[in-house]
């Protein structure tokens, strides 16, 4: 029923969906010249067919810096085949530049739909989204990272219990050298205390070195 439509700020009936997307295109480069959207390229086009009509937003590229689309927590889960369902699948930057381009095409709607009953009432569909391509490329980059991060970390938490190993390796090895020493001076003091020394004859014998030479 026409009753229940809500109305965006910028509706107009007499637009066609064409004229439409020339007015979302400037009004995204308005937003983005006044901080609102980042630098980006944006693809922005209509599409009719027998039962209606599309808008179509696509994000292409966020110029000058890469953004992160995906939440780094629920994309390393997904990748071990272990999915953090209560974690969004997409950051919280690329959510925020998303529910922006909706509100700028949204105000050129009106929506009367009914989700329980499947019944739908728009002027036009819209389907606001990231490029593929740009998606599928921030994946693959921010994979990489947290990969690299986690090997990294693995290696950090590996070091201390092989240094400390080394150090005990070490300190056996100084501990053997200093007791070879101690029985080498040992020897050499007894013989130098030795009567059967001190008489030059290598026959008499004492108590300290009775039984050895």
């Amino acid at each position: 029923m026409l009753d229940d439509r809500s109305y965006g700020s910028k509706y107009d009936r007499n637009l066609s969906t064409t004229e439409i997307a020339k007015l979302v295109r400037a009004d995204i480069k308005s937003a983005i010249k006044s901080g609102s959207l980042p630098n980006m390229k944006v693809s922005v086009r209509s599409e009719y067919y027998s039962m209606g009509t599309s808008l179509y937003v696509k994000v292409k590229e966020i110029i000058g810096r890469d953004l992160d689309i995906y939440n780094a927590e629920r994309l390393l889960s997904d990748s071990k085949n272990e999915p953090n369902f209560g974690v969004p699948w997409m950051s919280d930057e690329a959510r925020a530049i998303l529910n922006t381009l909706e509100g700028i095409v949204g105000a050129y709607n009106h929506d009367g739909s009914d989700l329980q009953t499947d019944h739908f009432d728009v002027k036009f569909y819209a389907h606001v989204d990231f490029h593929y391509e740009f998606e599928a490329a921030s994946r693959a980059r921010q994979l990489a990272a947290l990969k690299s991060a986690e090997a990294a970390s693995l290696v950090s938490e590996m070091a201390p219990a092989n240094d400390m190993d080394m150090t005990d390796e070490e300190d056996a090895r100084l501990e053997a050298k200093n007791a070879a020493e101690r029985a080498e001076i040992t020897r050499d003091d007894l013989l130098d205390s030795c009567p059967a020394s001190w008489a030059h004859d290598p026959g008499q014998s004492c108590c300290m070195c009775e039984g050895g030479a």
